[in-house]
C-alpha cells in the first residue's frame, strides 16, 4: 500500500470502479512546458482588465492591465495551490499570481472538467504551509470513456448547482438572524413590543417620578457599598447628563417614548463605572490563579470563561480594589470591539482588564438584563460606536459612555420586556441551531456527490462505448499523447483498476 510520510495514498483517492482504466497522475498531463510570469503582490491591483489567479482562497486575487502578463498556455487550465490545496477551473484569459500556483493541462483522453472534479474529490489533508503536489505525483487517475466522462460532468454540474443554490440560501440566514435580533431589541426598547402590556396595566407609575430621585438612589447605594467594603472607598459624583450632538457625531435627536417612560443617561442609572488595570498583567496557569476577563470574553449571552486568561490571587486582590464584579453588575466592552454588554451572573471571583467597563447599577431604576438589552439596541449601540475614539486602539472612554441616552421604562415593564426579548431570542437560537446542522450537512454534500461520481454511480455505463484502452492506443498511434504515455516498460503502465 503506497504511503507518503504519514499519509496513505489509498486514503487520498476515491474508490473507483474496476472497469475504469487508471494511469499515474503525471502520465495524464500534457507534458509540454508552459513558460509564464508569476506576478508579485506589488504589481497586482484591486481593479483592472485581466484577472489574476493564484492559490488563494478567493477565486480572483486581483487584476493587471498589461497584456504581456497574461498566461500564454492553452485554456482551459486547472489551478492547484501547492500550499493551500485550492483547486480552480479557469477558462478565460488570466495572469498567474504568486509562488505555489501549479497549472495543469490533462492529456487528450481526459475531459478537463472531469479531471478538475476528480482533483476536487481527493482527500488531501492539510500539511500546513508545506507542499502538497508530492501527494498528487503518486496517485492514480481514473479514465472512463470520454462519453462517460462528459456524462459524469454534466450530472455533477446539475447536482452541484443545486448544492450551491442551497448554500447561498443558507449563507443568508446568519445575517437575517442578526437583523431579527436587532429588530427585536429596537422595538423592545422603544416601547412597541409592550403596547398591549401597558394597556393591560394602566396603574403603572411613570418612571419619571423615580428618575427625579436618581441622585438620592445613587448616594444611598454608594453609602451601602462603602459600609460593606473592606478597603474600597466609593466617592459620590453628580450623575452625567445626556449629551448628544457633537459628542455623538450626528446622533442628536431622541425619539418619542411612551408616556410612562423617560430618557435617562447611563450615568443616572449607575452609581459606579470603572475599568480594569491599564497594563498587561503577568498571567499564570489556570490552577494557580483566577480568571482575568478581557473584551474577547464578553458576549450578549454572558461571559465566556472557557478561554479566559488567569492572574495570581495577589494580583486579583489588587485589581479588585479598583473593579470588583458582583452578580447583577453589567460589563460593557470599551476597547477593541466596543459596546458589547453582558450581565454578571456567576458568583465566582474574577477581575477585568482595561478594555472592559464595570457598571454598578441603581436597582431602584434599572434591572441588569434590561440594561444589557438597551445597551445592545441599535439606537444606544450607535451612540457607543460614535463615542469610540482612536485609530489604532479603539476606546469607548468611561467619561464618554456615561452621557449616552437610554430609554427607560418602569421596572415592572423592564421585566416584561426582558421576558419577551428572551422568548423571541430563543426562537432565533433554535433557528440558528437548525441552520448550523443544515450547514454541516450541506458542506458535506459536495464531497459526497463527488465520491459517488468517481465510484461510477452517477451515470449508467454504455456497453457500446469505445473501450478506453482502445482510445489510448489510438492516441499513441496518432502521436498526440504526451511522451510518458508513449514510453514502454514504464513501471506504472496503463492498467485497469485492480
Amino acid at each position: 500500500m503506497a504511503e507518503t510520510g504519514d499519509i496513505r495514498i489509498d486514503d487520498i483517492m476515491p474508490h473507483v470502479p474496476d472497469r475504469w482504466v487508471t494511469l499515474p497522475f503525471e502520465d495524464c498531463l500534457d507534458g509540454s512546458k508552459k513558460e509564464f510570469k508569476k506576478l508579485k503582490k506589488k504589481n497586482i491591483t484591486s481593479k483592472g482588465i485581466y484577472p489574476v489567479i493564484d492559490q488563494g482562497e478567493d477565486f480572483i486575487s486581483g487584476y493587471v492591465d498589461n497584456e504581456t502578463d497574461l498566461y500564454r498556455g492553452p485554456l482551459p487550465a486547472i489551478i492547484f495551490g501547492d500550499h493551500t490545496r485550492r483547486i480552480k477551473f479557469i477558462d478565460f484569459q488570466f495572469a498567474v499570481g504568486a509562488d505555489g500556483t501549479k497549472i495543469f493541462h490533462p492529456f487528450p483522453a481526459l475531459y478537463p472538467k472531469f479531471f478538475y472534479y476528480y482533483l476536487r474529490s481527493l482527500n488531501l489533508v492539510s500539511q500546513g504551509y508545506s507542499r502538497h503536489y508530492r501527494f498528487l505525483k503518486v496517485i492514480d487517475v481514473p479514465i472512463p470513456s470520454l462519453k462517460e466522462q462528459h456524462g459524469i460532468v454534466a450530472k455533477l454540474e446539475q447536482l452541484l448547482a443545486k448544492v450551491d443554490a442551497c448554500q447561498e440560501r443558507l449563507d443568508k440566514i446568519p445575517a437575517l438572524l442578526k437583523r431579527f435580533r436587532q429588530s427585536v431589541l429596537a422595538v423592545a426598547c422603544s416601547g412597541r413590543l409592550t403596547v398591549d402590556w401597558r394597556e393591560e396595566n394602566p396603574e403603572i407609575v411613570p418612571v419619571n417620578k423615580n428618575l427625579r430621585s436618581a441622585d438620592q438612589f445613587r448616594k444611598a447605594n454608594i453609602a451601602a457599598a462603602n459600609q460593606d467594603a473592606k478597603s474600597t472607598n466609593f466617592r459620590y459624583k453628580p450623575a452625567a447628563q445626556i449629551d448628544l450632538g457633537n459628542r455623538t457625531k450626528g446622533i442628536d435627536e431622541l425619539f418619542e417614548l411612551p408616556a410612562t417612560w423617560e430618557w435617562a443617561s447611563l450615568g443616572q442609572l449607575t452609581w459606579h463605572v470603572v475599568d480594569g488595570p491599564h497594563f498587561s498583567p503577568k498571567y499564570v496557569e489556570k490552577s494557580l490563579g483566577l480568571p482575568f476577563i478581557s473584551g474577547r470574553n464578553v458576549f450578549f449571552h454572558g461571559i465566556d470563561f472557557s478561554d479566559a486568561k488567569y492572574v495570581s490571587r495577589e494580583d486579583h486582590e489588587v485589581f479588585s480594589k479598583r473593579a470588583k464584579p458582583s452578580v447583577g453588575d453589567v460589563l460593557l466592552t470599551k476597547g477593541g470591539t466596543t459596546g458589547i454588554a453582558a450581565v454578571v451572573s456567576r458568583s465566582e471571583e474574577f477581575s477585568i482588564w482595561v478594555h472592559v467597563a464595570l457598571l454598578k447599577l441603581v436597582p431602584e431604576l434599572v434591572t441588569p438584563f434590561y440594561l444589557r438589552d438597551v445597551l445592545s439596541a441599535p439606537f444606544v449601540y450607535a451612540q457607543s460606536q460614535a463615542q469610540t475614539h482612536g485609530i489604532g486602539n479603539q476606546d469607548l472612554g468611561l467619561t464618554r459612555m456615561v452621557h449616552m441616552a437610554l430609554p427607560l421604562p418602569p421596572l415592572s415593564e423592564q421585566q416584561e420586556i426582558v421576558r419577551r426579548v428572551e422568548a423571541l431570542f430563543k426562537i432565533a437560537d433554535r433557528i440558528e441551531e437548525r441552520y448550523k446542522k443544515a450547514k454541516v450537512h450541506v458542506d458535506k454534500l459536495t464531497q459526497s456527490i463527488l465520491a459517488k461520481a468517481f465510484r461510477g454511480e452517477l451515470v449508467p455505463q454504455n456497453p457500446n462505448e469505445e473501450p478506453v484502452i482502445a482510445l489510448l492506443e489510438r492516441i499513441r498511434t496518432l502521436k498526440i499523447a504526451d511522451a510518458p504515455i508513449a514510453k514502454t516498460g514504464h513501471t506504472r503502465s496503463t492498467r485497469r483498476k485492480a
